[in-house]
């Protein structure tokens, strides 16, 4: 790990050559004190993800047992790719707030931006649970993992809380209140550990994946209106719920029913809804590769 960082360090160095033109004498307290106050919040921050993530895991392997941790920690893996995938997506958002001069185009364009991002990721999720629940059924259902597939939906759902969570957060970088990020991340964490301790008694790993759920909506929803004091941002929510809906139904029709040919339907029609739902968005696609083409 240290070798690949300091790597990291090297190739940036090559590119923009900053050791060249660092001098001592250019140094200013003010500036180092403005560095610091804006990235000690996010440096706290991380350290409060990475206890947030694994105390999850010290509560089931200590209250609930060793094989439902491995069960946990095995279907924990699929939402990690989603989480993957959002950190890529938040960089560039991060990249593009920071391109806008003022708080008023930030507003406009990251809300259309983010309102796109966000409807991608609902419909991401709508189609991975069905997608998933095959994936158990053809590689798994003959092993000790298969009862983890059940774990799937909320682990999703947590990961998507996050990820909307991450593109809100460009917000309290272009405004200079990264205390924010530090703060909605620990009242996020409290919730999920406080409801985790609360219900794995009563609903075991199910208890812990809904705490889970639960404090990273409401670090989300803590962000998206401390997001919209700050700069106004918003979205339009009307779309994304509707998915989400249907993601519910999907999840409780593959709960009801744990039979493959009943996952492959709803995952055909998983992709017939979202092709309606997606209808402008997928003709705007269309027209933008014509475009390349003339």
């Amino acid at each position: 790990y240290i070798l690949s960082q300091f790597s990291i360090a090297i190739v940036i160095e090559t590119k923009i050559h900053l050791l060249r033109q660092f001098k001592l004498s250019c140094v200013s307290k003010m500036t180092l004190n403005q560095m610091l106050s804006f990235s000690l919040p996010l440096v706290v921050n991380n350290v409060s993800l990475w206890l947030y993530s694994s105390g999850s895991r010290v509560i089931i392997k200590n209250y609930i047992g060793v094989t439902e941790n491995g069960l946990y920690a095995f279907a924990s893996k699929f939402s990690i790719i989603i989480s993957l995938i959002s950190m890529v997506i938040s960089m560039a958002v991060m990249e593009e707030a920071y391109s806008y001069k003022t708080i008023e185009d930030y507003k406009n364009k990251m809300s259309s931006l983010i309102s796109i991002i966000s409807k991608a990721y609902f419909g991401i999720i709508a189609l991975a649970i069905p997608a998933l629940y095959i994936l158990y059924s053809i590689a798994f259902r003959q092993t000790g993992y298969y009862e983890s597939v059940n774990y799937i939906f909320l682990l999703l759902l947590g990961a998507l809380f996050t990820a909307l969570s991450n593109n809100f957060g460009s917000a309290f970088h272009v405004t200079d209140n990264t205390r924010y990020i530090f703060l909605t991340t620990v009242v996020g964490a409290g919730v999920a550990l406080g409801l985790s301790l609360a219900l794995n008694k009563s609903f075991s790993v199910y208890g812990v994946l809904i705490g889970n759920a639960v404090g990273q909506f409401i670090m989300m929803l803590l962000r998206v209106i401390y997001a919209n004091r700050k700069t106004g941002l918003s979205i339009n929510w009307f779309s994304n719920i509707r998915i989400f809906g249907i993601g519910c139904i999907e999840y409780a029709v593959l709960l009801a029913f744990d039979n493959v040919a009943i996952q492959i339907i709803t995952f055909i029609l998983s992709m017939i809804y979202l092709s309606f739902e997606y209808k402008r968005e997928l003709v705007l696609v269309k027209r933008s590769f014509l475009h390349k083409e003339q």
